[in-house]
């Protein structure tokens, strides 16, 4: 917030925005709340669904917040900052107090080493240091280590498919505001704020009722609402890059009210692979994908944007889309091996059924 709305030096803007980089904005915070959703369900059958009620609550607040910017559009950069950084603070506060510093007891694996109040403080930094190397490197090695079938190979996809779109759906954001305010269109702060809360209201409304009936009534696999989600992107892209009259932009941001599913689908997906005691740490390089992601928009998507946009405006947008078509072929391919593995463990089950019931 600070990087986007102060007038400040660039030098300054440049170590927030690294910063803000580093630290996973967000998403980090984002994905966190999802894993403690799927540490604590218990029934995996509905974390679909309480997934997209999270996404759905994240939309509702994210339109509250264009309400708000498009109220303050008037009033000095510094005050957007100023109620950002006590909402950030509020939920830092509300998530050290109400939420649990580990998962359920059953599906601890790693019994908590106590620390010695004896041991000196130089001993103690070294013991959370080599702690930290160690937790990471079991990320890798939890999303690396052999499974059964190509269950494997179908999470590296699904990180793969998070890494494209994710710096699609962050980089939509940011281009969208610069695209709207400057030439031709000129929009200005409160405009642009109504637009923004309006947008991720229509998010909200996409996660609450379009991916719950899909999901719940419907039953579509994850598979096929990762694939809407990215639909919705796709849409949302080519309505920005050739429409022209304002009230088409609103539309734009209708089409893609579906954006978040991609990010609630990959989770849910991802958790039909593993094993109940790896979810922090494949939520963890889910959430690490997501973050590194932007670098490919910042090194990559952004660029373009600045050396094209003069010339051919709609370059980034199609390239976004170009993007997320690989998303959805490598979804789509992943599906199929999903359900061949679906079906040779069915088949597999029945099997040995049939083999307990003849035996003697």
């Amino acid at each position: 917030t600070l990087s986007n709305d102060v007038d400040a030096p660039l030098w300054v803007l440049l170590i927030t925005s690294s910063i803000a980089g580093v630290t996973g904005n967000v998403t980090i915070a984002t994905l966190t709340g999802l894993g403690h959703i799927g540490d604590t369900t218990t029934d995996k059958s509905i974390l679909p669904v309480r997934l997209v009620a999270a996404t759905a609550a994240m939309s509702v607040a994210t339109m509250f917040g264009g309400f708000v910017e498009a109220a303050m559009s008037d009033l000095p950069s510094a005050w957007p900052c100023v109620v950002s950084i006590a909402c950030a603070a509020a939920g830092l506060f509300c998530a050290l107090i109400l939420l649990p510093n580990a998962p359920p007891v059953a599906q601890a694996v790693t019994p908590l080493r106590v620390t010695s109040t004896q041991d000196g403080f130089c001993s103690k930094v070294a013991d959370g240091f080599m702690s930290f190397l160690k937790d990471t490197g079991s990320v890798f090695v939890a999303v690396a280590r052999k499974r059964e079938g190509n269950k494997r190979g179908m999470l590296i996809a699904l990180c793969a498919t998070i890494f494209l779109v994710s710096a699609v759906i962050d980089d939509e954001d940011v281009v969208i505001q610069t695209y709207l305010v400057g030439e031709p269109f000129c929009w200005d702060k409160e405009k642009f704020g109504l637009f923004s809360g309006i947008k991720s209201g229509m998010k909200s409304i996409g996660s609450l009722f379009v991916a719950y009936a899909l999901k719940k009534w419907l039953k579509l696999d994850d598979a096929i609402l990762i694939t809407i989600g990215i639909s919705s992107c796709i849409a949302q892209a080519a309505f920005f890059g050739t429409v022209e009259a304002d009230w088409l932009f609103y539309m734009g941001g209708v089409v893609g009210c579906c954006r978040l599913q991609v990010l609630s689908g990959v989770i849910a997906f991802a958790d039909t692979l593993i094993e109940p005691h790896e979810i922090g740490k494949i939520y963890t390089f889910i959430a690490l994908t997501s973050g590194l992601s932007y670098f490919l928009a910042i090194f990559g998507l952004l660029p373009l944007y600045d050396i094209t946009f003069k010339t051919l405006p709609w370059l980034i947008w199609a390239v976004m889309i170009v993007l997320c078509l690989l998303g959805i072929i490598v979804v789509m391919v992943t599906r199929i091996f999903w359900k061949r593995e679906m079906r040779r463990e069915r088949e597999a089950d029945k099997s040995l059924s049939v083999y307990t019931v003849t035996s003697p």
